[in-house]
């Protein structure tokens, strides 16, 4: 089979646990480069976090950031780009998980994305210096309790597992109309009802005049299941959990393994 598009997750999956990318899987884009065979960088992150990486691989195809709630067209030489989907929240529906986490689960760090900022009510909350350090993303400071509210394409809450837990049972019986999961056991993502890493990836394959069957796609965690089914060949990484390796259609080595590498090695770098 000729693979022509190659999607990966971020975070666990295309870089290390060292929040970076190997040398040998920078080797593998380039490879992909000289085929032309697009590499997607598939992601929670806002485009700013995303962006460094693309740079680093030597790559300027499309961006799918907040999980699917934004698609970006691939980079022109200004460096611009067009804009494919652009799915916001709600703004009473932000104003009111907000009221939930600040009245309910006060241990909950609640911040927003849209495509130009993050917004956080505090530089020096915990959780939020965390994730900072992780995707280097720039802070807005914004008071949600009486500042005029931006768009939103992303609700990240971070807090104990346990609150976490019990946040996300509440918004799912409360906001059913919304995409709601856990990135890891800390991360909850709150998205539109239209958000997920297939459909975006199903706006790249338009956009290409390609099919699913003409897809690679790689990830490690719950919320790349979806993007692994759909794809011609879905491969979850050697560190994932059991119930993402049980529906992905083979399993590679770990991301501090060079598992993407590997793989683009044995199903795509064929002759």
């Amino acid at each position: 089979m000729s693979y022509k598009l190659v999607c990966s997750d971020i975070d666990g999956t295309i870089i290390n646990s060292e929040h970076k990318l190997s040398l040998g899987t920078q080797e593998a884009a380039k490879i992909l480069q000289q085929r032309q065979i697009p590499l997607v960088l598939v992601s929670a992150r806002m485009p700013q976090a995303i962006i460094p990486l693309q740079k680093e691989l030597g790559n300027t195809g499309p961006l799918i950031c907040f999980s699917g709630a934004l698609v970006l067209d691939e980079e022109r030489m200004d460096g611009s780009r067009d804009i494919l989907k652009n799915e916001l929240l709600n703004e009473a529906d932000v104003k009111e998980i907000y009221k939930i986490c600040a009245e309910k689960f006060p241990q909950i760090s609640f911040t927003t994305y849209n495509a130009r900022q993050w917004y956080v009510p505090s530089k020096e909350d915990g959780w939020v210096i965390e994730e900072h350090e992780i995707t280097g993303t720039p802070m807005e400071l914004f008071q949600f309790d009486t500042d005029l509210y931006p768009e939103v394409n992303k609700i990240l809450c971070v807090g104990p597992g346990q609150v976490i837990r019990a946040l996300e049972a509440h918004l799912h019986i409360h906001f059913s109309d919304l995409t709601v999961y856990k990135s890891k056991p800390t991360y909850l993502e709150i998205m539109g009802r239209h958000v997920s890493k297939s459909s975006a990836i199903e706006i790249i394959l338009e956009r290409y005049h390609l099919t699913r069957k003409d897809v690679i796609a790689f990830g490690d965690n719950y919320n790349d299941i979806d993007m692994l089914k759909m794809a011609g060949l879905g491969i979850a990484m050697g560190n994932a959990p059991a119930e993402v390796k049980v529906i992905a259609d083979a399993v590679t080595l770990s991301n501090d393994e060079e598992g993407i590498k590997v793989a683009l090695e044995k199903y795509c770098f064929v002759s």
